[in-house]
């Protein structure tokens, strides 16, 4: 608990959360005990329960835990596990995570390892593409442009349903820095 406490409300410098994030960090730890099996600290909580405890709504739950989780350095982890300690359950499972700063440049990692993946994946659809392309109306075919778009959304869908929703937020911002690199 001093280890959660000296992170969520720092003694020097800017405190990286926001204060419902860390009310909802608190409820969460409060709740953690022991895992004997993996070792770590951890439990299993639904967004009603921990909206109840913290006394704000659930989407203020939701929207403090993306942040903290997506955040720079974030002390819980949240999994779905679908059975912790014996018990099944249809919640997350939050681990208390030791060392945020390394888990966060891991987990960017996965997520630039993931794009690159699914950047590689669409690029081989390219040759579907422009066969789809030569089918439509303005090219001699029978597509019209929205059968046209609904084909290519469901050719790309197979390819991106694997990436996170966050990850494919975060790709606007790779693409700019992209574009800055290159006029520098």
């Amino acid at each position: 608990m001093a280890f959660v406490l000296d992170r969520l409300f720092p003694k020097r410098g800017k405190v990286p959360y926001s204060a419902t994030e860390r009310l909802v960090v608190l409820v969460i730890v409060r709740a953690t005990s022991a895992d004997r099996t993996s070792g770590d600290f951890n439990c299993f909580l639904s967004y009603p329960t921990i909206a109840k405890w913290a006394g704000v709504s659930i989407a203020s739950v939701k929207r403090a835990l993306q942040k903290h989780c997506d955040g720079p350095a974030p002390l819980l982890y949240r999994s779905m596990a679908g059975e912790t300690r014996g018990h099944a359950h249809a919640c997350y499972r939050f681990t208390l995570v030791m060392h945020p700063e390394r888990f966060a440049a891991g987990r960017d990692a996965a997520r630039a390892a993931k794009h690159e993946q699914v950047d590689r994946a669409m690029r081989d659809l390219q040759p579907d593409r422009i066969a789809l392309q030569r089918q439509r109306e303005d090219f001699g075919g029978t597509l019209t442009e929205s059968e046209y778009g609904e084909k290519v959304a469901d050719l790309e869908r197979s390819t991106r349903h694997k990436v996170p929703a966050r990850a494919i937020l975060k790709r606007g911002s790779v693409v700019g820095e992209r574009k800055h690199e290159r006029e520098a």
